[in-house]
């Protein structure tokens, strides 16, 4: 009689450790699947949210707009094709000009942009390194004409800066945005200027200052583009990729 008793005391210990185990590996997929979730959660942060020491495209001055283009053009793509006027009214194409040097293009927000005026100060202080290796420098931006002549004459500035009135080569060479109303607001309270005004045009947009250089096979050798206007490409830079 004791060792029936002992024998089915046995059998109900594995019983119970069986049902034990069951239901702990029943915990794991659950637990398995909250573990993917966090890290899928953690990718769309990642997307949505700048890294680390990165402003975002709002703090930028950035608006949310479908009408935005940007992205910027890459090395290889080849280089949409513009004809504009320069500060003193003469008529630019890029293509024509390609056909005897390369050019440096480069992408300038305005004169009332204290980090464009230090990179075109820059360039003129070091053009004649362009110069000597056969490139062509050119400025784009949506600023008036008027403006930009002004700046030309007071600042020395000796290469064209192109209007893009309507902010078609912007768009073309995908750095084009709608800037915010807090931006504006912050522009003309510490610069007294008036973006919009400064451009001619009812609402205030921008371009990414970003700069290129552009073979004479019209296609991109060096591409230099970030949303942070701060961050600029430097003569020493253009001429890395010229050789």
């Amino acid at each position: 009689m004791k060792n029936i008793v002992f024998v089915l005391f046995i059998a109900l210990l594995f019983s119970c450790k069986s049902d034990s185990n069951q239901k702990s590996d029943s915990t794991k997929p659950a637990m398995e699947k909250k573990e993917v979730s966090r890290k899928d959660m953690g990718k769309n942060m990642d997307k949505k949210m700048p890294k680390k020491g990165q402003k975002s495209q709002e703090q930028l001055g950035m608006a949310d707009n479908a009408e935005n283009v940007l992205g910027g053009l890459k090395v290889g793509n080849i280089a949409p094709d513009f004809t504009l006027n320069d500060q003193n009214g003469n008529e630019v194409n890029l293509h024509r000009m390609l056909k005897e040097k390369e050019v440096a293009l480069t992408f300038y927000r305005g004169s009332w942009c204290p980090h464009c005026t230090r990179q075109m100060s820059a360039f003129t202080s070091d053009i004649d390194k362009l110069k000597q290796s056969n490139i062509e420098l050119i400025a784009i931006s949506p600023e008036t004409q008027d403006w930009s002549l002004e700046y030309t004459k007071t600042s020395d500035i000796s290469f064209p800066i192109l209007h893009d009135a309507d902010h078609a080569v912007s768009k073309a060479y995908k750095g084009f945005f709608h800037v915010t109303d807090a931006y504006r607001e912050s522009v003309m309270g510490g610069l007294e200027k008036d973006i919009a005004s400064q451009n001619g045009d009812k609402t205030a947009m921008l371009n990414v200052p970003a700069t290129y250089l552009i073979g004479k096979d019209r296609k991109i050798k060096y591409a230099f583009y970030d949303e942070d206007y701060s961050k600029r490409a430097t003569i020493d830079d253009i001429l890395a990729a010229a050789k």
